[in-house]
């Protein structure tokens, strides 16, 4: 188990996390005319986050709540689609309604605003190198790319959590094949998050003094450091290409450990610093909502700005432009998050009495035989 206060911190992270994402597609040229470019790095260090976050995460809930192959699939199922089947009708509207005001804006960046780019995101694909889809993207909507990621690993885990071993490696490596080698390249990344909270027990024998020192180095180093080190760092994967995304770079993966590597520990000892910590009830409401923002700030804050920076009343790539694309996407996110928790709840009844009813044919069936 967790505590509360250590709860709400992982809430909170999400929500920066998110941010992350979020101020470093603000800053780009065409959207703001690069406007706290100086903010980018902060973009993939967020994914990274999200990827070890949800492997701590899945730990939990399996260890927990999601003790069953059906309750994990059903949990799984309900989440992601109850954001990511309305991040793709409003990725439709946007981009189309974008169009028709100002087609020049948008030529160069529908190329993947076909059906297969809708369908292959829909089913988590889209990032597939056995598909050959060259990082293809529905519409504008370019974090995308990392759902393929991590409905990966969510299956993966559910194979190693549900299945017998030798079934359970002979699955993932046939998925991991299919998925490629950045996916794969990734994956323990993901793990490492899922062993933080497996073996969480570790940092509770070590010194309060050494765990404080650990925790305010490893947010030192996420919130300063790293994007600094990342200028001295390879650029060119020592060699090794892992094409990812719509532009088709190569991850950097000294890059993705260093990151991954600065946050286990900082999850590591802020659990234990976090152990027996009151939050005050407001505070709590506060980060609980804005974890509730997280994943539908992530899905559909790209076209959402590519939209509001086409119509927008203000001279663009000043600050009062910048200061109406942040207001405007946050009220919709605002506003669609209502509408993803009421489909995740619609989501999961309806699968949990088709489980139900699946279970009970079975029964019926060797009854009769």
């Amino acid at each position: 188990m967790i505590s509360a206060a250590f709860s709400i911190y992982l809430d909170l992270i999400r929500f920066l996390a998110s941010m992350g994402v979020f101020v470093c597609h603000l800053g780009y040229r065409r959207i703001s005319g690069g406007i706290g470019w100086q903010l980018n790095a902060y973009g993939g260090i967020a994914v990274i986050i999200f990827f070890v976050l949800s492997g701590y995460v899945i730990a939990y809930v399996a260890s927990t709540r999601e003790k069953t192959f059906s309750s994990y699939l059903i949990s799984r199922i309900s989440r992601l689609y109850s954001v990511v089947l309305i991040a793709l009708l409003l990725t439709y509207a946007f981009d189309a309604a974008g169009f028709a005001y100002d087609p020049k804006f948008y030529t160069d960046m529908l190329g993947s605003g076909k059906t297969v780019s809708y369908l292959s995101s829909l089913f988590f694909i889209n990032e597939y190198k056995i598909f050959n889809f060259g990082g293809i993207a529905p519409g504008t909507n370019v974090p995308f790319w990392s759902l393929s990621f991590e409905a990966t690993y969510y299956v993966v885990a559910a194979f190693m959590l549900f299945y017998r071993p030798l079934k359970a490696v002979a699955a993932s490596a046939c998925l991991l094949f299919l998925a490629g080698p950045t996916i794969l390249a990734l994956l323990p990344a993901w793990y490492l998050g899922y062993f933080c909270y497996r073996y969480r027990t570790l940092f509770f024998r070590l010194p309060k003094i050494a765990v404080t020192l650990i925790a305010a180095v490893s947010t030192l180093m996420l919130i300063i450091g790293i994007p600094i080190i990342l200028d001295f760092l390879p650029d060119d994967n020592f060699g090794f290409s892992l094409a990812w995304g719509l532009q088709q770079d190569t991850r950097r993966l000294a890059d993705d450990y260093l990151v991954v590597t600065a946050f286990c520990l900082n999850l590591l000892s802020m659990q234990v610093l976090l152990e027996n910590v009151s939050i005050g009830k407001n505070i709590e409401k506060i980060i609980r909502w804005l974890g509730l923002l997280t994943f539908p700030l992530y899905l559909i804050h790209m076209p959402a700005l590519y939209f509001f920076r086409v119509i927008t009343p203000f001279t663009p790539n000043t600050l009062p432009n910048l200061g109406f694309l942040v207001a405007m996407v946050m009220l919709i996110v605002i506003a669609v998050t209502p509408v993803c928790e009421g489909l995740k709840r619609l989501l999961k009844n309806a699968l949990t009495r088709a489980s139900i009813q699946l279970v009970t044919v079975r029964r019926r069936a060797r009854a009769g035989e």
